[in-house]
Order: structure tokens, then C-alpha cells, then sequence
């Protein structure tokens, strides 16, 4: 039997006061009629009466409420419960003050705003559970703006749908303690621009804790759930939702919006089909965000999928295992974000982008506290960059360790950027378009970088490297050992004006299956530990090695690192303290410079040389040197002549005489290596000197004993006495004939027999005797003087 037998209003007043429930439920199972009045009515004349009402207040259940339930202004200490009701017309408390509200298991069948709250203050806690309003259109379906809620917020199992405006709007809602939307369904379906939204909580006070659990939130028109602005004093936890925006606005908009504690995301879907799938543009979340656990964020519009933007987190920020697609945009964008914290974007994290210069991650002028992490992650920009993190500023680590980012411009783009510890590329793959596989110039490492244990990195374009690190400065060791680098036709790795306070290594280097081997560039590097240049198991390593004008501490290079026979060592200016160590032995070297070099440059061999003078190892030195004077007469004198004798008949006079002057340059290059190693081994001009000695000696002696035919019974002797001795024509004496002949192989020395004994110049015989001791003492000068020249280093500056 109906408990409104004796009418509404004396019902609802008896069991306020006795606090009993009133069930306006028929025996047959129909909700019973209760005026919206009696309601109003009842709590009135209950705050009016003599007895206390009971603390459990109006409790009322199986009801279907006629008219407005105009509550507005009201202040009441009784408690407010409506349980499985039906609410023909709207529900308003705006301005009321109220100690608790609960409306579980209700429907709203108006088609005007169900439930106006504007202002309302509820000292208790509010609840809305298993509450639908489907039907109709307005402006919101439910209006709570600038309600204070001093209790806890519970909107569970709630649906609203609205056609044409907002579903929820609570606005500026202050909620001192827990505030939970648990399986809440709101949908604007208006599509026309400027609709409403399905949550609004704009300027929101959450001083406790936020909960979003199965929330699904959709907007045709407008966004799914906008919380600009938003304080939450607590942690903020948003589970298994799914926000969905149909047109051009955000789903998820939190600009502006700071969190005192936690912010966590897990299981969530973000979608929105021409806007941003989640906008925190500027938020600050003072604890950790956390993006994680299949987190997925769509946008299929030119909006960003995320947008992070100037954002502030205390702690850690992990988008580990998320998926972000920004069909036309970026995936993530969080330049300029502060991050006290790691920040991990690993564990299978996927971001893709198939927009013209957008990023799959853009982390520009990003500052994080902690570690970075991309480890294992995925990164796909069709027709942008994969990562773009220029001038990021990283107090921990770098891990880059399994990185998969293939992009049409630039797969991962550091430049400028500061890591005050490691940056680790092992095993990561980099596949680029027309732009560098990984761009680094003017990095900072203070610690190692490590790009090796099989990372591969490849680039189509001709004009950039594949990996870019000009003008770097890295505190540890750089490792490029067993790295993969592919390049078009360009150069490879690119590194210079590098500076390294530790090693270089180079080893094993490879390139992709197919391609042809690297183009190493470090022009300019400043190396102060080893650079290590060796092929262990793979044979060549590279194409071309370039150290022009490179300070090395100590060079390590074996004969096999470069593609045989090819020009594949540039090393003009380079400067190394000691000796090149590695199996390349002074004469490897030798032919590495003469024959590994594309051009002649005389301060290779001029460093080498050096290097094992200052060692002791003079031979070796001597032996260097002369090699250099050979490679300038082979590739510099010799190609000249070879380009004259091709050169036009034009001014053919002019080139004889050039020609002819080359060939005596040729000449005499060969005279000065012969006789005096180029200045270096002058002691070979003395002992041509003293060849020359001897053959003048052995000119005389035989001189001696040749006879001038002459009428009988004179005799003379080629080497006879002169007219001073009276006795001219006599044969000279055995100490004579030596002395003359010293004084033709000795042209500085004047002996006393050059006054008593000659060679006579009128007989045929004497006279070729002439020309021979004429043609010794010429070659007695030439020594003599290229002795002297030798022994005081005048022709190793010729």
C-alpha cells in the first residue's frame, strides 16, 4: 500500500521526523504522483517545526515528481535522497544550501535544463548515481557552475545526452574533498559549430582528489571534456575513459589547468577529428604525469594528437607503451616543457604522423631533471621528423637504446641540445628521407656517447650526412663501434669541429647491405684521447676518412680500415702526439700516405717524421722524409710535366722552355735522392766524393804509364813534368802522379805536386785524359758541394 494514503505533504513530514523512508511505489510496481511542491513544502515546515527532524532526512523513493522542484535559495540541515524517481520537469537548487544531496537510480524525462545548480553549496556530499537524462535539448543538461561542494562529488553510472548544448557543465564547481566520475556517459550531439560540450569543468576546484573511471564523453560540436584552468589539490586519475570530439574543437582540453599531485592516464582513448585529442598546454602537475598503459590519442585533423606546451612537471612524465596518431599533425608536442623528474617515452611507445614538417615527438627547449628515455619506442613521420628535441636540456641520461624512427626530413634531431650525463644509441634504427638520419651539431655531452652495438642509421639525401655532429662537444668517450651508416651518394658521418675530452672509436664501422662503405668527416676535431680507426672482422670499413686539420691525442689505424686501392685518407693538418700506433709498421705508412692520399701535402709526412725524431727512432724519421721528397717529385713535378706535353701548341716556345725546366727539376730530384737521401743521408755525397778521389787517382796513375808517340829517342808520359822542374816532359814520380790526382778529386786541396806534374793537353791521348780529369772535378765540386750542403740542412729547404 502506498505510503501517500494520508497525502504527500503529511507523509514527507512524518518520515523526515521520524527518519523513515517514504516509498511512493504502489503495490503493483508503479511510481507513485508526488507534487514538486509537497516536496518544498515538506522541508519548510520540517525546518520550521519544534522537533528536530532525524539526522537520515527526506528520503524518497519509487516516485515520479510533477512539476518543478524548485528548491532555489533553500537552506535546509535535512539531508536530501531520491532513489529510483522520475523527474517530469526540472530540478532547481541554485542558490540553496544544502547539507547533502543524493539521486540514485533516477531519470529526468523534461527536455529542458534537468538539474540548475548554480551557486548551490552543499556543506555534505553530492551524488549523482545511476542517474539517465536522455530526452530533449538545452543549453545544459545539467548546470553546477560555481557550486560549492564542502564533502565528496560521486557521479557514478551517469548518462546524459543533450542535443543541442552542453551535457555537464560545472564550471568554477568547487569539490573540497573526493570528487569521482565513475561510468559517466555524456553526449552533446549537436554538430553545428559553437555546440555544446559534454563536460565542462573550466576553472574547477578539485581541493581533493579527481577520479575519471569508464567515463565516455562525446561531443559532435564541441569538446568532449574541457577543464581549462583546473586546480585539483590531490592526485587527478583518469582510467579506461574514452573522449571522443566529432568536429573541430579538442576532446580533452586541460590548458592552464595545475595538479597538486599525481596526474594519471591509463587505459585512456583521446580522439578528436579536427582538433587536439588532449590540449594540458601550460598545466603543472606537481608530482608525476603518467600517460601509460595503452594510452591512445587520435587526431585526424592538422591539430597536434597531444599538446604539452610550456607544461610543468615535478615529478616524472612517462608515455611508456602509449600510442599517438596526429593524422596531419604532431603526435606530441611538449617544447618547451619543464620536467623535474625522468621522462620516458619508451616501452613501446608509438608516434606517428603523416603531416608536411611535423613530428611524431617534438621536445624543443624541453628541460628534464631526470633521465630520458626512448628506449624500444616507435617513431613514424612520413613526411616530417621523427624526433625533433633541438636544444633540450637533459640532467640524466639519454637512452635512445632500440629506437625505431623513420621519417621523410629527419629521424631524430638534437641540435643544440645539453645532456650533463650519457647518451646511448645502441641498436637503435634511423631511416631518413632528405634530411640527416640523426642531426647533433653543437650537442653538449658531458659524459659518453654511444653510437654503437649495432645502431643503423641511413639517409637518402645527397647534400646532408646521415649522422651530423658538428661543432659537438662530448666530456667521454664517443663510440661509433660496429655502427651501421648508409648514405646516397653524400658524406656519412659528419663530425666536424668536434671536440672530445676522451676516446674516438671508430671501429668496424659498416654500411647497409648494398650500399657503398662510409664517408667519415672530422675536419677540424679536437680529440684529446685515442682516435681508433681499425677493421677487425668486417674488412674495409669505410670509403673515404677525412681528419683534415684534426688535434689528436693518440691515432690508432691499420692499413685495411679504407677500401683497398682506393683514396680513401685525407689528412692534411692533422696533428697527433707519438707515433700512429695499430699494425701499420713506418713502411705502411709510407705507402698509406703516398698511395692512400688523394693529393700531395707535405704535413702528413712532415708530422709523421716528427713524431719518430722525437722517439729516437731517427731512421725511421730520415726514411719517412725522403719518401715525402719522392711523393712531391711523383704527384706534383711529374703530373705538371705530363700536363705540359698535353697542353695546346699555342705559345709553343714558352711551353719548350717550361717543359725543359721540369725536366732539370725531375733531374735534379733524382740527383739529391741519390746522393744525399734529400739532405738526409749526406754521408752518400762523401763517399761519392770519395769514389770520385779515387777514380782521379787511379785517372793519374794510369796517365803515368801511358806513352806519347814521339820521334826516338825522346819518351814522354801523359803525366808529365812541368817547365819548372827544367825537366819538362819526363815522366812524373808515383807520389807526383797521386798528388795531381788528388788535386783534380779534391778542388779545395792544393798539393805540391799540381806545380811539378800535369796532363799534357796537346797529344790526342793527353787530351782525353783532360776531359776525363776535367769531368771528375766537376763531380768532385758537385759532391763536395752537396755534402756541405747536406750536413748543414740547406738542401732539405730547397
Amino acid at each position: 500500500m502506498s505510503a501517500l494514503k494520508k497525502g504527500p505533504d503529511h507523509t514527507l513530514i512524518k518520515n523526515i521526523l521520524d527518519g523513515a523512508a517514504t516509498n511512493a511505489q504502489g503495490p503493483d510496481g508503479v511510481r507513485g504522483a508526488i507534487p514538486a511542491g509537497a516536496i518544498r513544502t515538506a522541508l519548510l515546515t520540517c525546518a520550521k517545526s519544534a522537533s528536530r527532524p532525524d539526522p537520515r532526512g527526506l528520503v524518497l523513493m519509487g516516485a515520479e515528481i510533477h512539476g518543478a522542484l524548485d528548491l532555489s535559495n533553500l537552506s535546509t540541515s535535512i539531508p536530501l535522497r531520491f532513489v529510483d524517481c522520475v523527474f517530469r520537469h526540472s530540478v532547481f537548487v541554485d542558490n540553496a544550501r544544502l547539507i547533502s544531496l543524493e539521486i540514485t537510480d533516477c531519470e529526468s524525462l523534461t527536455d529542458k535544463t534537468v538539474i540548475v545548480a548554480e551557486g548551490m553549496t552543499v556543506t555534505g556530499d553530492l551524488v549523482l548515481d545511476g542517474f539517465i537524462a536522455v530526452a530533449g535539448s538545452a543549453e545544459d543538461k545539467i548546470r553546477m557552475s560555481g557550486s560549492s561542494i564542502d564533502g565528496g562529488l560521486l557521479v557514478r553510472n551517469v548518462r546524459l545526452t543533450n542535443t543541442t548544448g552542453t551535457a555537464l557543465s560545472a564550471a568554477r564547481i568547487s569539490v573540497k574533498r573526493l570528487a569521482s566520475f565513475i561510468s559517466l556517459t555524456a553526449e552533446s550531439q549537436e554538430s553545428h559549430k559553437g555546440a555544446g560540450d559534454a563536460v565542462r569543468l573550466s576553472e574547477a576546484r578539485f581541493h581533493g582528489r579527481l577520479n575519471f573511471v569508464g567515463a565516455r564523453l562525446t561531443s559532435r560540436g564541441g569538446r568532449a571534456l574541457v577543464a581549462e584552468s583546473l586546480l585539483v589539490g590531490g592526485d587527478a586519475h583518469f582510467e579506461d575513459c574514452r573522449f571522443v570530439a566529432r568536429d573541430e574543437n579538442d576532446a580533452v582540453q586541460l590548458d592552464g589547468s595545475r595538479f597538486e599531485g599525481q596526474l594519471s592516464v591509463t587505459g585512456t582513448h583521446a580522439e578528436s577529428r579536427r582538433g587536439t585529442a588532449l590540449g594540458a598546454d601550460g598545466i603543472t602537475v606537481a608530482a608525476g604525469a603518467y600517460f601509460v598503459e595503452s594510452f591512445t590519442a587520435t587526431a585526424t585533423g592538422f591539430a597536434d594528437a597531444v599538446s604539452l606546451t610550456g607544461a610543468k612537471v615535478g615529478g616524472d612524465l612517462s608515455f611508456a607503451g602509449a600510442h599517438l596518431t596526429g593524422s596531419w599533425g604532431n603526435a606530441l608536442n611538449a617544447d618547451r616543457i619543464d620536467i623535474g623528474g625522468n621522462a620516458s617515452f619508451a616501452a613501446g611507445l608509438q608516434a606517428r604522423t603523416r603531416g608536411v614538417q611535423k613530428c611524431a615527438v617534438r621536445l624543443v627547449g624541453a628541460k628534464i631533471g631526470g633521465k630520458l628515455s626512448f628506449e624500444s619506442a616507435c617513431l613514424d613521420a612520413k613526411h616530417g621528423i621523427g624526433l625533433y628535441a633541438s636544444h633540450v636540456s637533459v640532467a640524466g641520461t639519454a637512452e635512445f637504446t632500440g629506437v625505431r624512427s623513420s621519417a621523410g626530413l629527419c629521424a631524430i634531431q638534437l641540435g643544440g641540445a645539453q645532456f650533463r650525463a650519457h647518451v646511448i644509441f645502441d641498436r637503435a634504427s634511423l631511416t631518413a628521407g632528405s634530411m640527416e638520419a640523426l642531426a647533433a651539431e653543437g650537442i653538449r655531452v658531458d659524459g659518453q656517447a654511444t653510437f654503437a652495438n649495432g645502431l643503423r642509421a641511413s639517409s637518402n639525401s645527397e647534400q646532408r650526412p646521415v649522422v651530423a655532429l658538428g661543432g659537438a662537444r662530448i666530456g667521454g668517450q664517443l663510440d661509433f663501434t660496429g655502427a651501421r651508416l648508409t648514405d646516397a651518394r653524400g658524406t656519412t658521418l659528419a663530425a666536424d669541429s668536434l671536440t672530445v675530452h676522451a676516446d674516438v672509436i671508430l671501429d668496424d664501422l659498416r654500411p647497409g647491405p648494398g650500399f657503398r662503405y662510409p664517408v667519415v668527416r672530422f675536419v677540424g676535431a679536437h680529440i684529446r684521447g685515442k682516435l681508433d680507426c681499425r677493421a677487425f672482422d668486417v674488412g674495409a670499413c669505410v670509403s673515404e676518412l677525412n681528419l683534415r686539420y684534426a688535434e689528436v691525442g693518440t691515432l690508432r689505424l691499420n692499413a685495411g680500415y679504407g677500401w683497398p686501392g682506393s683514396k680513401w685518407l685525407i689528412l692534411d693538418g692533422l696533428t697527433y702526439e707519438g707515433i700512429p700506433s695499430n699494425d701499420m709498421n713506418v713502411d705502411g705508412w709510407v705507402d698509406a700516405l703516398a698511395n692512400r692520399t688523394p693529393s700531395y701535402s707535405a704535413q702528413p709526412w712532415q708530422q709523421l717524421g716528427m713524431a719518430h725524431k722525437e722517439i729516437g727512432h731517427d731512421q725511421d724519421a730520415i726514411r719517412i722524409l725522403i719518401s715525402q721528397r719522392v711523393d712531391y717529385r711523383n704527384r706534383i713535378l711529374r703530373p705538371k710535366l705530363r700536363n705540359q706535353l698535353h697542353t695546346s701548341v699555342r705559345g709553343r716556345r714558352e711551353l719548350r722552355d717550361r717543359g725543359a725546366t721540369l725536366r732539370l727539376r725531375l733531374l735534379w730530384s733524382r740527383i739529391l735522392e741519390t746522393s744525399t737521401g734529400y739532405g738526409y743521408r749526406s754521408h752518400r755525397a762523401f763517399l761519392l766524393l770519395l769514389a770520385v778521389v779515387v777514380m782521379s787517382i787511379g785517372l793519374t796513375l794510369g796517365a803515368g804509364r801511358v806513352h806519347i808517340p814521339t820521334a826516338p829517342p825522346t819518351e814522354r808520359y801523359v803525366a808529365q813534368l812541368t817547365r819548372l822542374t827544367g825537366l819538362e816532359g819526363e815522366p812524373c814520380s808515383l807520389s807526383e802522379q797521386i798528388g795531381l790526382g788528388l788535386q783534380i778529386g779534391l778542388p779545395l786541396i792544393k798539393t805540391p805536386a799540381g806545380d811539378r806534374c800535369r796532363l799534357d793537353t796537346e797529344s790526342g791521348c793527353g787530351q782525353t785524359f783532360t776531359v776525363f780529369s776535367w769531368i771528375l772535378q766537376a763531380l768532385a765540386w758537385l759532391f763536395a758541394t752537396l755534402a756541405i750542403a747536406g750536413y748543414t740542412g740547406l738542401i732539405r729547404k730547397l
